[in-house]
Order: C-alpha cells, then structure tokens, then sequence
C-alpha cells in the first residue's frame, strides 16, 4: 500500500516521501498531514493589492496586470474610484485574482547527478536531462540509483528528488509581475526535499500531491 509523508525540516522546507509502509503508519502519516499540512484557499474570490506608486495610471497598471479580455473601467468600478485621472500614491488598489494576467513559468534544472530521465509532455522519447534547461507543464522526471536532480521554480523554491523516484510537473506559472506563482507537482513515487520560498500574495501555491494525500505549503 503507498503512503505519503510531509514533515517540517528547517524553516522554509518540507521533505515527501512515497513509499511503502503499514496500516498503523498510514493512519499516524494522515493524522500527520491533517495538522502539518495547509491546504491553499480559493484564490478565485479573493483579491490582490497594490500600493499605487507615483505616475500609475488605471490603463498602464491594467494593460500590466489584467487579462487581455478585463478592461481597466472594470478595476475602476471594483474599487469605487471616481476619477480615474487621479490615483493618489499610497493607496491600495484591489485585483480579483480571476482578473489577473497568467503566464506560463517553466522549471530550470540547477543540477543534474547520475542519470535523471526526462519524459516530455509533448509525447518525445525518453532522455537524459541536461543542467540548465527548462522542464515545462507536462513534463515528467525519473532518477536511478544514486542519482538526483535539483529544479528551481519562478518564485525561486527549490525542490531535490533523490534516487528511485518519479515526479510529474502538474502546473507552473505565474500571475503576470506580481510575484505569485503557482506550482503544483506529483510525486509518483520516491523521496523530494523542498526549500520553499514564502508566498508573496493569497494566490501563491506549492502543493505535491502524492498517491495517499496532498500536501501544501503557503506563507
């Protein structure tokens, strides 16, 4: 029977292990993971704040952050502003997080030991991965014995899978240049130690997902 654990280690890291184990252990991991492990909000009724800088303008900060289909006059109505000539500096302007631009965020390769496999998603043979290349939405990693390889994502976290593991790259990207990213992975199998960077606003994500349970880290 598989099993997923996720503990603390240092401040900013979580290590995941896929395995197996007993009936005993599995309950005791899930009791776990229900008091260790957050699991992230909805980002979709929730909002984004911005501090308004001198010289920002309703259409700049729009054609900045908004998605191509939400117009500026629709930022001006949610936050009630009657004259969208005059945004005095210092005063926060709310962005529906549906509203916000979203861009994809490939995944670079620090370092690649042993042999590390790559299984793309667009369907090509298996391969060797290389150091400093991009792994993308899809993409899926395999390591052998006495390998590893360590990816850094948008936000800069930082995730190491060990030897005997398989990992599938689920959803990388970012809302645009606010700072949020939202990284979700799948760990079929092995062990994955994570330093993870402190979220940057109500959207950022890093969530593992594994056979038994998911486990997410925010904030």
């Amino acid at each position: 029977m598989g099993s997923c654990s996720c503990a603390p280690a240092l401040p900013g890291q979580l290590s995941v292990t896929v395995g197996r184990s007993s009936s005993f252990i599995m309950r005791f991991l899930r009791t776990l993971l229900c008091a260790l492990c957050l699991w992230p909000a909805l980002a979709g009724a929730q909002d984004w704040n911005y501090r308004v800088r001198p010289g920002d303008t309703l259409w700049d900060l729009g054609a900045a952050y908004l998605k191509p289909s939400v117009g500026w006059q629709q930022l001006q109505q949610h936050n009630r502003i009657d004259n969208p000539y005059r945004l005095p500096p210092g005063e926060l302007l709310r962005f529906p997080i549906s509203w916000l631009r979203v861009e994809p965020a490939p995944a670079r390769v620090l370092a690649v030991r042993g042999q590390v496999e790559l299984s793309a998603a667009d369907g090509s043979s298996s391969r060797a991965v290389r150091a400093g290349e991009q792994l993308h939405i899809g993409d899926a990693i395999q390591t052998k014995a006495d390998s590893s390889i360590t990816l850094e994502f948008a936000d800069a976290s930082r995730l190491q899978l060990r030897e005997y593991s398989r990992l599938r790259l689920d959803q990388l990207s970012r809302y645009g240049r606010t700072g949020m990213v939202d990284t979700r992975l799948r760990l079929q199998q092995g062990r994955a130690s994570n330093r993870v960077t402190p979220a940057r606003g109500p959207a950022s994500r890093y969530i593992i997902d594994a056979p038994t349970a998911t486990s997410s880290v925010r904030g």
